[in-house]
This record gives structure tokens, C-alpha cells and sequence, in this order.
């Protein structure tokens, strides 16, 4: 299967200067393309269609910028979908893909990483479970502002990057300046749980065997949980006598059969 390259945001820190930082770009994580065979049906009906379709067109528009932000509770399959849509960019090889740790959002416009921003242009800015930063309750002015002028700002014009973010509290509970039209692009709230029909309908595609033990609502996670135990029951099989003779070998010492 086609695989994304993400690269992560470090910093270093000076020894002999604690106030001193620097920061650079850490090698590459594979992300594998999970297999998501309904959009619709995992994420919350036809309306999301359009929504997947307008993240798209604008993750792949050259020298845009912008903020989506994707919410929900814990388990809804946000980074599930996020997997997903990596491998939905069609000019991926002019992309750089970022994942930014969220305690980092108070660094973004900082002297010494705009250096390191401006050697990536067309980067796609990956933040998950950035509640902390971006709730008007527990975040500090500078994490806001920063996504403010990276996402819309006159830093933006020269940098380019575009900015994906999570987070799992409530739409409301943001900083209203980070909704304003123009800047963001587009929002969506991840269903926390699929109704019965729905959750029997996706388990069935994923190839969960037991469809008829589903009664209640269930989140994302719960259905491909049981997809996963599907696969450790088939793996657990019983041991076979060949087996048994492999196990009872004495491969510390070099013998063999």
C-alpha cells in the first residue's frame, strides 16, 4: 500500500543557555493508508462527503494556507481519518507533511523555528489533541495568536503552510478568533458513537464475525476493536505437534534439527 512520510518538530535546548532554543525536523514516520471502505458510514453520513471533498481541495491547492479543525470525543476515529486523508494529496512529493507535538504551539512564530518553516513552503502542519492550546478556558494568547498569523496572519504569506488540528472538547469552548470566515477553512464534529444499523453495517464491511453481538451504540474504536479481536482469536490457534517439537529445541545452544 502507498505510504505517507512524516516528519516531527524537535527542539534543542542549550546547556549553557536555558532560554536558548533551536529546532529541526526529526526523519520520517510510514503511515500506512488504513482501509475505510464508507466515508459516509464511519463519519457521520452524506454531509461529510463535502466536507472530506472541501479538506481536499484545499490540502491540494499550491501556496494555500488556512486552518481545519476536526473534533470529537476521544475514540471517534479522528486520527483514523487523518491516516486516511494523507494519502488523499495528489501533489504529496512538492508536500511536507508535519506533525507538531501540541505543547509546541507556543513556539510556531518563534525567530528560531520560522527559519526552519521557511525551508519547508507548501508544509502541511499536523496538531493532535490540541484542546490545551486552543480552549479559551486553558490556553495562553501567544498559541492562539501564533495559529492566528500562521493560518491567516502576514507571516502566513511568506511561510505557507496550511494547519490541520484535533481537539475533544466542544466547538464552543475555542477562542472565537479562531473561527472567523477566511481563515478557517472548514470544521467537523466526529460523531462520538455509530447507531446500532450503522454500527452493524461497518462492522459487517470490516469483516468483524460477531455482527449480531452489537445491541447498543457504539464508538468507532469500539468496532474496529472487535475487528482486531477477530484477528488475535484466528491467531491463537491450537498448537500443532510439529510445533511442539520446534518449541522443546534447544536454539540457545546452537542445536539444531
Amino acid at each position: 500500500p502507498k505510504i505517507a512520510n512524516l516528519r516531527l518538530i524537535g527542539k534543542y535546548r542549550d546547556r549553557c543557555n536555558s532560554d536558548s532554543k533551536s529546532f529541526y525536523l526529526i526523519g520520517y514516520t510510514y503511515i500506512k493508508k488504513p482501509r475505510i471502505d464508507d466515508l459516509a458510514l464511519s463519519y457521520g453520513g452524506q454531509d461529510f462527503l463535502n466536507v472530506h471533498r472541501k479538506i481536499l481541495t484545499w490540502l491540494n491547492k499550491k501556496d494555500a494556507n488556512g486552518l481545519v479543525l476536526l473534533h470529537g470525543a476521544p475514540g471517534s476515529g479522528k486520527t483514523h481519518y487523518i491516516r486516511y486523508l494523507l494519502h488523499c494529496i495528489t501533489n504529496e512529493k512538492e508536500r511536507y507533511l508535519i506533525y507538531v507535538p501540541s505543547d509546541m504551539i507556543n513556539y510556531l512564530t518563534s525567530p528560531a523555528l520560522i527559519p526552519l518553516l521557511l525551508l519547508y513552503p507548501n508544509s502541511l502542519l499536523i496538531i493532535e489533541d490540541a484542546e490545551g492550546s486552543l480552549s479559551r478556558l486553558r490556553s495562553s494568547s501567544q498559541s492562539v495568536a501564533n495559529l492566528l498569523n500562521l493560518s491567516d496572519g502576514l507571516l502566513s504569506d511568506g511561510i505557507q503552510v496550511q494547519i490541520l488540528a484535533t481537539f475533544n472538547c466542544p466547538l464552543v469552548s475555542l477562542d472565537s478568533a479562531l473561527l472567523r470566515p477566511g481563515r478557517l477553512i472548514v470544521q467537523h464534529c466526529f460523531p462520538s458513537i455509530l447507531d446500532i444499523e450503522n454500527a452493524r453495517r461497518l462492522a459487517d464491511s470490516i469483516g468483524v464475525s460477531k455482527i449480531n453481538e452489537i445491541n447498543e451504540p457504539l464508538s468507532l474504536a469500539n468496532i474496529y476493536a472487535m475487528r482486531d479481536e477477530n484477528v488475535v482469536e484466528e491467531q491463537n490457534e491450537p498448537i500443532t505437534s510439529s510445533c511442539r517439537k520446534c518449541i522443546a529445541l534447544n536454539y540457545n545452544e546452537g542445536e539444531e534439527e
